[in-house]
């Protein structure tokens, strides 16, 4: 592991700290990462979203970073 870094195991990612990182090209995982000065990792994720009458979700996109990667709500009649 790297000095000043907090190492996130299931992504063999190591983060810098306090800063963020945002994985791309990671199976089921569409988050930011962030590493706190006491070298605890903040994780966020996509935000819930209530599936509306005549609404829809994308895909997730994780060949994109955190937030662009989470699904969208598409609304046909908006």
């Amino acid at each position: 592991a790297l000095t000043d870094h907090c190492y996130y195991e299931e992504l063999g990612l190591s983060v810098p700290l306090n800063d963020f990182v945002y994985p791309v090209n990671q199976t089921d995982f569409c988050a930011n990462v962030y590493c706190r000065e006491d070298y605890v990792l903040m994780i966020k994720h996509c935000d819930r979203m209530q599936l509306a009458h005549g609404c829809y979700f994308t895909d997730n996109n994780y060949t994109l970073p955190y937030p662009q990667c989470c699904a969208q709500l598409v609304c046909e009649n908006a």
